[in-house]
């Protein structure tokens, strides 16, 4: 389900919708917690999980973004979240929060099992691409013969095939890593109206994961 042209319009509304959906909807599982958010941007949903969280941790590439963040209990990692993620302290985030960068990214099942690295308690995995069932996989900018990873921090392919994991194959992967369904968030009430994101939102992947207490990490 591609989404055809940007609209700044549309994506901003789509965000409202996310942020009242993933955070606000699930308040309490941010409820004075420590948060580590990957991608944040420019911040749009780093400023609603601060009024919840007692700290949120946010990361991200691009250092023009990031500089646009000044919240109090926010503190900023500018950089790359497959690196960074092995980098953080172990057992110091309650939640991770992943919204919109799992379809970004050419290595997801890498990028998951870094977040599992960190054992937190739940994790939120949220994408704009559903994936194909039944395998959840997408096969991503392969265009003129040329294969391009869609790893939005690298500006050259580094990988070839870029995948997008669907709902089925991030909870098979989320499963191998000591995690289990928590609660899909409900988007049955989205009116998505002609809002291509909000389409594409609404068919994609939105969970929370909490971390099984009889895996052993």
């Amino acid at each position: 389900m591609a989404i055809a042209q940007f609209n700044v319009d549309d994506y901003q509304a789509c965000n409202e919708v996310r942020a009242r959906l993933l955070i606000d909807d699930a308040s309490q599982l941010l409820q004075n917690k420590c948060v580590l958010e990957l991608a944040a941007c420019k911040g749009q949903f780093t400023s609603i999980l601060a009024r919840y969280a007692r700290s949120v941790t946010a990361v991200e590439a691009n250092a023009d973004y990031i500089s646009q963040i000044d919240i109090p209990n926010v503190t900023l990692i500018n950089g790359d979240a497959h690196h960074c993620i092995w980098e953080l302290e172990k057992d110091a985030y309650d939640v991770v929060f992943c919204a919109g960068f799992i379809y970004h990214t050419a290595h997801p099942l890498f990028l998951l099992e870094g977040m599992a690295y960190l054992n937190p308690r739940n994790i939120l995995i949220d994408s704009l691409d559903p994936g194909i069932a039944p395998n959840g996989i997408t096969i991503r900018n392969v265009a003129g013969g040329v294969n391009k990873s869609y790893n939005r921090y690298n500006e050259l392919p580094d990988c070839g095939l870029a995948l997008v994991p669907g709902r089925n194959l991030i909870s098979l992967a989320m499963s191998q890593l000591g995690y289990r369904l928590r609660e899909s968030v409900d988007k049955s009430a989205v009116e998505e109206g002609n809002n291509d994101y909000l389409r594409a939102w609404k068919a994609s992947t939105s969970i929370w994961y909490e971390r099984n207490t009889t895996h052993d990490h």
